[in-house]
């Protein structure tokens, strides 16, 4: 990837990240390694601010896992974990601890962890999610009735000026400067004592204090709903709570420190034993094994007969084994004399109803000569009705780097909620289509061009012939131009999925982007270049996003110049190294359609491991997408470790030099 894309990508990475710091900070050091200047946790927590409304209800998905073992279930310090600790773990839970925290400050300490008190790190979770986990923990002092005490005290008293939904446009707002609550960074640095207070006292000489007027246990709870107004779905507690209700059942016992990120070496454990106990022998690799497995379906429903079943090996990512095998009327199949390598993975596939399943991972270092291994292929109906999908995030990127012309890319991270694998009915007939704004052209694609296999041609746009099996989650990524003269341009842009979010970056200093769609984010200042961000809620399948651009763009600082400016085809690679380390959580690495975690250059070609670009940032950002990857399940161990040890020892060689 050439410096210039390099820098442009760094800044959508930053602005997508929603910090001014950048991501090399979201992962651990290599051992021994000092930093000269430490960041102060007030910097830090400056620099924390979501980009999107943090969904508590996602983050009492997460809660259960990751912190209840210690916190307990309630938050009051009492998981079954707590007793094993050192120091008694926070009552986060309670309303006095609660109402002393900022988010800023919590996301930090999710983030970093507090190792004074045993609490390691989670940045095996995303940004979003340790935001959502943040959201949720000011729900446990604040129960739904609450709340909802505060939303009728706050619609009695304070919508005239704050407005319904706390943007500040409220009937008697006019000419006052009057706080968005809705904005996500307005409330990430301010504790509920804050709120408190300014209810109470008031802010000269536009706001009144209600100290005389409201009683405190009212302005408590107004308080509580007032910081529900920076959430998703604001002030619907009780879908929270029906989500922690759901969630609690499956806690599990794992310490919140083992349930972090994962181990940042590879080393093997120590194997003295204990007395009496007799010593650990390893197994000697390599070796023949033999490998069984059962193919299920979904429903229930009888196989059909002949099916095959593959079994292939991977070293270092690459294919270099394979055989086939029968599958039987009671679904199981059978591998003798499977050749176990060190570091290699197998991984089962088989064709049903014209779509490919696969099985989950079987590492080597799991399998045993003496001992046969077991797969299991989970197959499932296969359907052309797109009912079940729903494009979690819509990302739009806005370049202006040749004249006349605006580069548009398009991302889309999309999850299949349903029962069946959503395919297309015929190669002519994709399941998955996306419309063009009129007027694109030069349409490209971040793997492939159209008719080239995967994208067909329609009349409105293209269709992705692109399977998206149940409960998994794929991104889509291309690009096009439109022409922009005049200095102006009025987009409609069609949504042909449910979209639950959108996000909208216009990198160009000098643009005006309007929409009565879309919420400004305010902008992102990254090395110079200015990125504006926008933001809206959910999009219905069929509607349009309306947007008109306007200004005269200016050359991009961090990104340097060139006459022949950025093409499309660079610009969705890009997208897609961006996608890799945000939004991987679909990606398959093996049986669907990669080989390799290789960087790609803009030309299209794959790069060698050890001609990745050796600089600090570029380092650090390749463990940050190895991590996301693991953590979504998308690596095997055994690679991932191998992997991250190489990355982390130039990076150790890069900082000694």
């Amino acid at each position: 990837m050439s410096k210039k894309l390099i820098a442009l990508f760094i800044v959508l990475l930053l602005a997508l990240s929603a910090c001014s710091i950048s991501l090399a900070s979201d992962v651990t050091p290599p051992p021994n390694f000092k930093s000269p200047t430490p960041p102060s946790p007030e910097a830090v927590a400056v620099a924390s601010v979501p980009l999107l409304p943090p969904d508590p209800a996602q983050g009492a998905a997460i809660f259960p896992e990751k912190c209840a073992p210690c916190h307990g279930v309630t938050g009051m310090g009492n998981g079954p974990q707590a007793a094993q600790l050192p120091n008694p773990v926070a009552a986060i839970g309670s309303a006095e601890f609660a109402r002393k925290a900022r988010p800023s400050e919590w996301y930090n300490i999710v983030t970093n962890g507090n190792v004074e008190r045993f609490m390691m790190p989670f940045r095996s979770l995303t940004d979003r999610q340790r935001w959502d986990v943040v959201a949720y923990l000011y729900t446990l002092s604040a129960p739904p009735k609450m709340v909802q005490q505060g939303k009728t005290i706050y619609d009695a008293s304070c919508t005239s000026c704050h407005g319904a939904q706390g943007k500040g446009d409220g009937s008697a707002a006019a000419g006052a400067k009057i706080p968005n609550w809705r904005d996500p960074a307005r409330l990430a640095g301010r504790s509920a004592s804050d709120l408190f207070q300014v209810i109470s006292n008031g802010v000269a000489p536009t706001m009144q204090g209600f100290a005389s007027q409201i009683s405190e246990d009212d302005r408590w709870a107004l308080t509580a709903y007032i910081r529900t107004l920076s959430f998703a779905n604001p002030g619907n507690s009780q879908s929270v709570a029906e989500a922690a209700t759901q969630a609690a059942p499956g806690i599990k016992t794992t310490p919140a420190a083992t349930s972090a990120a994962p181990p940042a070496t590879s080393e093997a454990p120590q194997t003295t034993p204990a007395s009496g106990t007799p010593p650990v022998v390893a197994t000697i690799i390599p070796f023949s094994t033999t490998v069984n497995g059962k193919v299920t379906v979904a429903n229930g429903a009888a196989l059909p007969a002949g099916l095959k079943v593959t079994l292939n090996g991977f070293d270092n990512m690459a294919q270099t084994w394979t055989a086939a095998s029968d599958v039987n009327a009671d679904g199981t199949f059978r591998f003798d004399n499977v050749q176990v390598q060190t570091s290699r993975t197998f991984m089962a596939t088989i064709d049903y109803q014209k779509v490919s399943f696969t099985s989950t991972p079987l590492h080597a270092a799991d399998m045993k000569p003496e001992q046969p291994a077991s797969l299991t292929v989970a197959v499932s109906e296969v359907t052309a009705d797109t009912q079940t999908l729903t494009a979690q995030r819509m990302h739009l990127f806005f370049d202006f780097s040749q004249a006349g012309i605006i580069q548009v890319g398009e991302l889309f991270v999309i999850t299949n909620s349903g029962g069946k694998a959503v395919a297309a009915s015929a190669v002519d007939n994709p399941a998955l289509k996306f419309e063009l704004p009129k007027g694109a052209q030069n349409l490209s694609f971040q793997d492939g061009a159209l008719g080239d296999g995967r994208y067909v041609k329609t009349d409105q746009g293209f269709g992705d012939l692109l399977t998206v099996h149940s409960n998994e989650q794929v991104q889509v990524i291309f690009g096009y131009e439109m022409p922009y003269t005049g200095g102006k341009q009025a987009m409609s842009i069609p949504v042909t999925l449910p979209v639950e979010q959108v996000v909208v970056m216009v990198p160009s200093v000098g643009i005006t982007l309007d929409s009565s769609q879309l919420n400004s984010a305010g902008t992102r200042d990254v090395q110079g270049t200015t990125i504006q961000l926008f933001t809206s809620g959910s999009l219905a399948a069929g509607s349009k996003l309306d947007l008109n651009l306007s200004g005269a763009p200016q050359a991009n600082p961090a990104a340097g110049s060139s006459a022949g400016g950025t093409n499309t085809n660079n610009l969705v690679i890009g997208l897609g190294a961006f996608g890799l380390v945000l939004v991987v959580a679909g990606v398959w690495l093996y049986s669907r359609r990669r080989t390799g975690l290789a960087e790609i250059d803009p030309a299209g070609e794959e790069i060698a491991a050890d001609q990745v670009e050796n600089t600090a940032d570029s380092l650090l950002d390749a463990i940050v997408a190895l991590d996301d990857l693991y953590q979504a399940g998308q690596l095997p161990e055994t690679a991932y470790q191998q992997r991250r040890a190489e990355l982390k020892a130039r990076y150790k060689s890069l900082r000694e030099n």
